[in-house]
Order: structure tokens, then sequence, then C-alpha cells
């Protein structure tokens, strides 16, 4: 079995298997059972699903993974505890943003899952309780010292990466055991204000919609000048990560028992995970990817996937609660994007039609354009889709944002409907006989 050390309500080391075993808990609010998360109170309705109903009276708890870069993960939670104040569903006129509509402190629902056992980690929780003033409850420490893992005698990243997910998910599963699923995250992130509140609004859909994944607040495509709309979400086959939402009824039904040994984000984007369903994301990013060395990462990644993302960076954003029923059912979102297809400018000439500069007035400019293409050997690993990739500043990758042999996006100002007639079974069917298809070599290179 996994083995860990714990840090409880005091940060006092004790050693205890994955499988936390129920622990005393501390009543600080009468609400509120620290050990447990939350839960069912006086006045929920008792209609409501699993998600609307916890998030009632308590804020969806957050898993933070994390091993030793201490810099990184002390500018995280900087970051993250911005993010507190008032959801969509409550009062704006609360006098605490930490307590809204009795809802638990965010700083109690913050589980840190390290990787080893440096103790620069402890350290900078302490200083971190010091300087918020925050008390000596805050944050919830799970170490991962690995005693009982059988890496054989392996240093291979990506399988220390993945088994340590493991741990964290289940050591947050188990000590927010009423929660009915968990925000994960990475202590390389920043967070847009609205991180928290984007999650709850929109988790909720789950609720109903069995079509649905995971939720993400990461969108790979989602460049400076590529997103606009702060309130638009999307859906992709393409699980996104980088801050996302684990339903507990998916890990314990389906994932828990087969969790992969190894490239556990690979694990996740293959069809026998995701089956028949899509990833809700936004348009706009919920998070930044600070961090520039890792595992996976150097700076020329980082300066061309990650360093110009569009996050959303406007604290007066507010959700409303009915967002995603833009996206659910999926047929709803089927025919929006029918819809955007018919009504739209379908590109006949790329330079002409998508760079104003070239095309000269366009009197049409609040119509998407829609450009039809043929990547007929898309799951190559040669990547033919590469050349428009460069072309709109996207992804190299064809998978990523995909849904349905469409991707969507701003470019030029722009909003852009990429059909792959390859891939798309119902969209290629709007094409008319005149309508251009275009190949990748028919991109021109854009700077």
């Amino acid at each position: 079995m996994m083995l860990g050390i714990q840090i409880g309500l005091h940060l006092n080391i004790h050693k205890s298997p994955i499988n936390l075993q129920p622990q005393e808990t501390i009543d600080l609010h009468p609400y509120f059972d620290l050990k447990r998360g939350g839960g069912k109170a006086d006045g929920v309705q008792d209609n409501l699903g699993a998600i609307a109903s916890y998030l009632q009276n308590s804020h969806l708890p957050i898993l933070l993974i994390t091993k030793d870069r201490i810099n990184y993960l002390e500018q995280t939670l900087n970051s993250l505890l911005t993010t507190v104040r008032p959801t969509a569903r409550s009062s704006l006129a609360s006098p605490d943003n930490n307590l809204v509509d009795n809802k638990p402190p965010l700083y109690d629902n913050i589980i840190i899952a390290q990787d080893g056992t440096d103790e620069n980690v402890l350290n900078l929780l302490e200083s971190l309780k010091t300087s918020h003033s925050l008390p000596s409850t805050a944050f919830q420490l799970r170490r991962n010292d690995r005693q009982g893992q059988n890496l054989r005698g392996r240093t291979d990243g990506a399988a220390n990466i993945a088994t340590h997910y493991k741990f964290a998910i289940q050591s947050a599963m188990d000590f927010y055991d009423k929660a009915p699923g968990i925000i994960i995250a990475e202590d390389d992130f920043l967070f847009s204000p609205d991180f928290i509140e984007y999650f709850e609004s929109n988790a909720v859909a789950m609720d109903e919609d069995s079509t649905i994944f995971v939720i993400s607040a990461w969108n790979d495509n989602g460049q400076e000048g590529q997103v606009k709309d702060a309130a638009k979400l999307l859906r992709t086959t393409f699980f996104p990560g980088l801050g996302w939402f684990l339903s507990r009824k998916l890990w314990e039904e389906e994932l828990q028992n087969k969790w992969p040994k190894t490239h556990w984000d690979h694990w996740m984007r293959a069809k026998e995970q995701y089956k028949t369903r899509d990833c809700l994301y936004p348009e706009k990013p919920r998070t930044y990817h600070n961090g520039i060395k890792g595992t996976f990462m150097d700076q020329s990644t980082h300066d061309k996937y990650f360093a110009h993302v569009g996050y959303n960076v406007d604290a007066d954003f507010r959700w409303s609660g009915d967002e995603w029923k833009a996206i659910s059912p999926r047929t709803t979102y089927d025919d929006n994007i029918q819809q955007q297809i018919t009504s739209g400018i379908v590109v006949q000439d790329i330079r002409r039609d998508l760079e104003p500069s070239l095309g000269g007035p366009d009197i049409n400019s609040n119509k998407p354009r829609i450009l039809y293409i043929n990547v007929n050997d898309w799951t190559s690993p040669n990547q033919p889709f590469k050349s428009i990739g460069n072309y709109f500043h996207i992804w190299h990758e064809i998978e990523r944002t995909n849904y349905s042999g469409v991707h969507m996006f701003w470019f030029n100002g722009y909003k852009v409907v990429l059909v792959n007639i390859a891939e798309s079974a119902r969209f290629k069917g709007l094409k008319g006989g005149s309508d251009k298809v275009f190949v990748p070599h028919d991109f021109p290179p854009n700077s």
C-alpha cells in the first residue's frame, strides 16, 4: 500500500496509510465539519444534484500538487488566496469575503499534496499563515514519502508524477469525503480572480449532463488575441488539464482502480477513459502556467504555448450561473455550432478573407469566418496540422480543443470556425458545393 506522511490540523507530522483513518476534528464553524469538508445543512433543497447541493453550504475543495519548487508554490498560494470573493449565487454585499452565506473560509478547503518530505514546503506554509494572518488550522498538507511504492529503481519523471497524482487525489477525496469532487491545480499556476467562481458556477452542469467528463479552467488555444468572451464555454474531447474539476463519481467508479503508472495526462485523453464524453472549458482561461522549468517544460515551450495566454484578469467579471446551459445538453451546443457555420462567411481566399489589411474594408466583420480544411491523416505522428497551427498561432496538435472536427477561436478580430471535413461527420455536411476546402500546404507562413 502506498504510504505517506500526514500533516494534521496543527501540522503535526505522523505517518498513516493513504486511506486516511477518521481523525479528531476541530469544529471551527457550527455549519462546517473540518474533517468532512462540509455537507448538507438546513434549508438545502432535496431536489438538487450532488454538486449543487454541496455548494449550498461549502466551497469545492482545492488540491494543490507540489514537490519542492518553493518559489513557484509561494506565488501560486498567494495568487489562490486572492480568488476569495462572493460567488455568483451569493450576496455581493457580504462584509467578509471569506465567509459567504455561511460557507467556510477558502484556506480550510486547500489541501497540498507534497511529493517528498522537503521541510521547506512546511516552512513556507507556516510563513504564509503568518503573512496572511491565517489560523494555525489553515491548509492541509499530505506528504508522499513513497514508502511501499515500487518504482523498480526508476527515476522516470512521468512515472513519479503519475504515482504522486494518485496519492494526491486519493488523499484529497478521503479527507473531504463529503465533497462531490475536487479542483486540482499545480504549484506553478497563477489564477484568475474568478477561478473558484468559474468552477462553482459551472460544475453543477455535471449534475444534469452525463456527457461532461471533467471541467477544466484551461484553453489550449487561449492565446491573447484569440479569446474575447469571458463568459463563453466550449466542449472538447481532448483533456486540457491545468486546473480541472474531477467528480467523486468519475474517480471512484472509473479511474481510481485503473490509474496508470505513467503519463497520466495522456491516459486521460484516451477514448477508453473519456468514452463518449467531452471536457468543458472556458474560451478565456482561468489559469496561467507560470512555470518555465519542469519535467516536461522548458523556456522555449513556455514561450511558444504558455507565455502569452490571455487568461481572465477582470476582477469585476461575474458568472450568472446559467452560462453552462449554452453548451448543455450536447444537442444545444451542436445546434449553436451549426448556426455559426450557416450564418458565417465561408473563406475562399485565406489572406483576403482573414487578413483585413490585404482584403480591404470588411462590412461583414461580425460574422464568423468558416474555414473548411481536409486533414485526412490527422492522427499521424508527422503532425500534418502543423502548418495550419503555425499560421493561426495555435497548437500544432490538431486534437487540442477539437470537438467533432471543429476548432473555434479568434484571429485578426474575426471569429474563426475550422471544420475538418475528414473528421467532422455532422458539420461537414453543411459545406456548399462551391465552398473551397483547404489542405495544410495551402496555409502561408505567419510571423
